[in-house]
């Protein structure tokens, strides 16, 4: 009982905190664990046409370049978790099929031998050789088998790769079973096809999106319409497809300026001059800045809705630009007027029409503050503190490892708080029966006397053995205080 306590508590105090890392084989990296897509790809096929004649068959291609135009513009795609899954469980099929193929063939090159002409030894060498190669493929093939798929690394967002596919490669569609295998082909994460029947003087207009990961079809646009409204229904079913596209909601912004070379900024970013269309901003409030010489600037805050669009006209004022240009070291610091998110450096905006505190900061640096009213100029430029912010960070980290180190101290003690109460409980039954042993020589007595005399001795030495951890605990609390206490000191230095 004392030596399964003493065990526990060994356990408790020497514990690790955090799992271990994926052991990797020799023969592999970390990066061996990552999965290299490098883009997110999209079919977009001809369209199959029925009834159809010979004037309209123009829609066939046209169709298809209207639905490019629609996305043609975004840039990248956000994986959802479906995806991610699909892929990690397709990345580890892959690899385990390929060490499944050259085991074989290592296997086929030894069976080989048993039929060669070579000397006796030389088949040896060689058998020995292939018996270790496929020794070493088993090892990699139970490993890549014995990973999970959150074991395997991917990035989340992916560049948009768009391919358009000629009026033969659609007639693989047909019959739709196909679609799957034509995807896995191609490497398409998303197909985009449709059909185009007239009916009378309409016609019936089919659009889908079909996914590899689920071979479902995530976008579908269905509808009767004369030809005059091809177009425009296109363009009110791409509100759709762009979110598929994305993987998120957007937002479609348009811009129109005067003089036509204003500078066009969102959130102090450059996105063009005179006029701009973006197709896919995130929802929410963003910073519009209109900035151009001789001229008012203009600055605004607008919302933008999800899966909506919104057409701006503005007409700068003609007078002196109060515009503001914003520098620091290193570059890309967000910049703030009193609460309001402005951009990143380097950036030209408009000075706070009133007075407030612009204050720029950047991870692992100390921010920059300072009055608008005390900038001299239309320039500003900040040099950022990194060691001041070393500074506070390695008082925060002392400060933690003080604080962790006592915390296990504290706990520490009472180990052997409990292990004395044990030891003296046994002790004193160990003396008990030692009395009774000695006042009439009753054998049991004596058995018992020394079954808690070992009994004692092994708490006694736990006991010491909690004392020993204790006082560690205690020196090494000792020492993280001092460092804290340092850390502190240094954090008020000039």
């Amino acid at each position: 009982m004392i030596r399964r306590f003493t065990v526990i508590v060994f356990l408790f105090l020497t514990i690790s905190l955090f799992s271990e890392p994926v052991t990797l084989p020799e023969s592999l990296s970390y990066d061996d664990l990552k999965l290299t897509k490098k883009t997110w790809n999209i079919g977009v096929s001809s369209y199959s046409g029925l009834n159809l004649d010979l004037r309209y068959e123009y829609l066939l291609n046209a169709l298809p370049l209207l639905v490019h135009e629609e996305i043609s513009n975004l840039s990248e795609h956000i994986l959802s978790e479906d995806e991610i899954v699909h892929l990690q469980t397709i990345f580890l099929k892959e690899k385990t099929i390929a060490l499944e193929k050259e085991k074989s063939s290592i296997h086929a090159q030894r069976d080989a031998l048993l039929f060669s002409e070579l000397e006796e030894g030389e088949i040896k060498e060689k058998y020995d050789d292939y018996s270790e190669k496929i020794k070493e493929k088993e090892e990699l093939l139970q490993f890549w088998k014995d990973l999970t798929i959150e074991d395997i690394q991917i990035e989340k967002t992916l560049p948009v790769h768009i391919q358009k596919f000629t009026d033969s490669d659609a007639r693989l569609l047909s019959p739709r079973v196909q679609v799957q295998r034509f995807m896995e082909s191609e490497d398409l994460d998303l197909l985009i096809s449709g059909t185009v029947e007239k009916l009378d003087n309409m016609f019936f207009l089919n659009i889908e999106g079909i996914m590899q990961h689920s071979g479902k079809p995530v976008f579908s646009l269905n509808k009767v319409v004369t030809e005059e409204e091809i177009n425009e229904v296109v363009s009110e079913g791409a509100v759709e497809l762009r979110t598929v596209v994305l993987g998120r909601s957007w937002s479609d912004l348009t811009v129109t300026a005067l003089p036509s070379n204003a500078l066009l900024l969102i959130d102090g970013d450059s996105r063009g001059v005179g006029n701009m269309h973006l197709y896919d901003l995130e929802p929410g409030f963003v910073t519009l800045s209109v900035i151009s010489t001789g001229f008012k600037s203009d600055i605004r805050q607008i919302y933008l809705t999800s899966g909506a669009s919104q057409s701006i006209e503005i007409e700068l004022v003609k007078g002196n630009s109060t515009g503001l240009s914003l520098f620091s070291e290193p570059p890309g610091a967000d910049v703030y007027f009193g609460a309001t998110w402005v951009g990143q450096t380097p950036l030209f905006t408009e000075k706070p029409g009133q007075q407030s505190q612009i204050k720029i900061s950047k991870n692992e640096y100390m921010p920059f503050y300072a009055d608008s009213d005390a900038i001299d100029g239309n320039s500003l430029t900040v040099e950022l503190g990194a060691d001041l912010f070393d500074k506070q960070k390695a008082l925060k980290i002392s400060k933690s490892k003080f604080y962790r180190s006592l915390g296990w101290f504290s706990m520490s003690i009472a180990v052997p708080l409990i292990l004395s109460g044990v030891y003296q409980n046994l002790n004193n039954r160990y003396y008990n029966y030692a009395m009774d042993y000695n006042s009439t020589f009753d054998p049991a007595s004596y058995d018992k006397a020394i079954e808690y005399q070992k009994k004692a001795d092994i708490a006694y030495y736990s006991l010491w053995g909690g004392v020993a951890i204790s006082g560690g605990l205690l020196v090494n609390t000792i020492f993280k205080l001092r460092d804290y206490i340092r850390a502190a000191e240094k954090s008020t230095e000039d």
